[in-house]
């Protein structure tokens, strides 16, 4: 794709990145894929004419490589536009279903599956983007350990899957009796509680909590958690594991506020306990 070698030039070598690509629009009409993007804030350069449109997803970007990357594609007669996709919308959601996870960027390595186990190369011949141009390298990983460990996957509600085996298999990691999150209550401690509201009280303020009990906040958790992957899982000193997860807030202007709760994990008792929220 010959697009990722106008986009790798305008990242930072030293940056990390996951890249998805793919065809959109199977299934749907370019008019409705016009119309889900716009609604979702897609600045169009042109219009698609075709039945499909080739895409490229990267996450971690800066304003400032977003723009480069913009200067290096706006004379590409192939480009269409680009999007921003931090607010969950039916856009975003088309995305995560239809583009694949390509190449995990480390640095000034670029990771990528292979159906061979071919330990190193240095260009990757699927594409053919010649990465050792570039000043990359590309290692290449079986498949089936790429799959597990690198594939990133776009952030949509989980419920909207109906599948929740990432999340289980996430939570199988940590412990031997995974269960369903929505099954689970959340606890927090009223000493915690008046942690959050006196130490945290910006943030919460800037997520729009406004929280006069424990349970308020133990609620807010609960909605979500159904529709949420985890993160960070680990073992703790004290022999309990902990995961996180996002919490996202919608503003009447701009992105989402994203809070990251850390929670105890304790399946015998049935339940989650609140540990901080960042």
């Amino acid at each position: 794709m010959a697009a990722l070698e106008k986009i790798i030039p305008a990242l930072d070598a030293k940056s990390n990145h996951s890249f998805l690509v793919g065809d959109l629009v199977p299934g749907l009409s370019i008019g409705q894929l016009l119309d889900l993007s716009q609604r979702a804030g897609t600045t169009w350069i042109q219009a698609p004419e075709y039945h499909s449109v080739a895409a490229i997803y990267a996450n971690n970007l800066s304003k400032t490589q977003q723009e480069r990357i913009h200067n290096n594609l706006e004379n590409d007669l192939s480009y269409m536009g680009f999007a921003n996709l931090n607010q969950d919308t039916n856009f975003r959601r088309v995305v995560a279903g239809q583009l694949r996870s390509r190449y995990v960027k480390y640095r000034k390595s670029f990771i990528a599956p292979s159906d061979q186990e071919i330990v190193q190369s240095g260009h990757d011949q699927s594409l053919g983007v010649d990465f050792d141009t570039l000043g990359y390298r590309c290692v290449n990983v079986p498949s089936t350990l790429y799959d597990k460990f690198l594939c990133f996957k776009i952030e949509i509600p989980a419920n909207i899957l109906e599948d929740d085996t990432d999340i289980l298999i996430s939570l199988n990691s940590i412990s031997a009796n995974p269960m369903r999150l929505n099954d689970l209550e959340i606890f927090i401690s009223e000493e915690k509680f008046q942690y959050l509201v006196t130490q945290k009280r910006g943030l919460l303020t800037a997520a729009g909590i406004k929280a006069s009990r424990s349970e308020h906040i133990a609620d807010l958790i609960k909605k979500r958690i159904g529709g949420n992957y985890i993160y960070r899982m680990k073992f703790n000193q004290d022999n309990t594991v902990q995961f996180s997860i996002v919490l996202s807030f919608d503003r009447e202007h701009g992105d989402p506020v994203r809070l990251s709760a850390g929670l105890k994990y304790f399946p015998k008792e049935g339940r989650l306990t609140l540990v901080t929220i960042t």
